[in-house]
């Protein structure tokens, strides 16, 4: 039989409303295909924005004295790309997140620093032999891989095929919440998912001391910014370089995200139903 892992996939998303674009103003293009996937972003009872993503965007606001808002980009899946570029030509937007940076790149200056970076982890209660090739242990195990974005979904599936061979089916699914708890029921061996996500989830759920955690090194795109280049943001891309920086070295982005992990299993457990995994 052949064995199963899934892709559990997050993207991020903010609250928005189209204006045009003035320079006191950063205003995040968002795909209408994008949606919200906490802890990575979220509508709370009250309909506010919660999440790592929507904070990490009010902090670099903050941090350059601009105004925030979003600008979705409405068009068919197969118009996306065209009509991100013609939002971008008509100055709608002025910056926006992708694991991309051949995405529109005559149109976008990306930033040095990574929005969210690249690191991939496996989780398990067995201890893993030490080997420069972690992923070999996965071949004999039941689990489930996840990714946290949907655009590095096929560049994970390609990386893993390489990996575990042709004979092992790859699926995806939307809840690795559920993939940690049957991880820690002994349901399944394993989960792969970013390291800044799982340690999250293994601290709230108070199970860091059964639950061991090994570096997987896959090349997985990081998540970058890119800064419209017809756009008076291009002037600050020194200022989005420094507080992403100062931002993962403080150590900043791991209590955001645990925090965001925090209060979206805390909010599960309201009336309203917000969206959930």
């Amino acid at each position: 039989m052949r064995k199963t892992l899934k892709l559990i996939a997050l993207s991020l998303l903010l609250s928005t409303h189209s204006l045009i674009v003035s320079a006191e103003q950063m205003v995040v293009g968002i795909s209408a295909f994008q949606e919200a996937l906490p802890p990575i972003l979220w509508q709370d009872c009250k309909g506010s924005n919660q999440g790592y993503a929507a904070l990490l965007y009010r902090q670099l606001s903050k941090s350059m004295n601009m105004e925030l808002a979003g600008h979705i980009i409405t068009a068919e899946k197969e118009q996306q790309l065209d009509a991100t570029s013609a939002a971008l030509e008509n100055g709608d937007f002025n910056i926006i997140a992708t694991a991309n940076t051949e995405f529109l790149n005559k149109q976008l200056t990306y930033a040095s620093e990574p929005f969210i970076k690249s690191s991939l982890a496996i989780y398990s209660k067995k201890v893993l032999p030490p080997t420069s090739k972690p992923w070999l242990a996965l071949n004999d195990m039941e689990g489930y891989w996840v990714v946290s974005l949907p655009s590095m979904a096929p560049a994970v599936r390609i990386e893993l095929q390489k990996k575990v061979g042709p004979d092992t089916e790859i699926n995806m699914q939307f809840n690795y919440n559920e993939a940690i708890l049957a991880l820690d029921s002994g349901e399944i061996d394993y989960v792969v998912t970013r390291r800044l996500l799982g340690n999250a989830l293994i601290e709230h759920l108070g199970i860091t001391q059964t639950i061991q955690v090994t570096d997987l090194a896959l090349p997985i795109g990081s998540v970058y910014l890119g800064v419209a280049k017809n756009s008076q943001l291009i002037h600050r891309l020194d200022d989005i370089n420094t507080f992403l920086k100062d931002f993962r070295s403080s150590g900043m982005n791991r209590v955001m995200m645990n925090a965001s992990m925090n209060r979206w299993l805390r909010n599960r457990e309201e009336n309203c139903n917000p969206s959930a995994q």
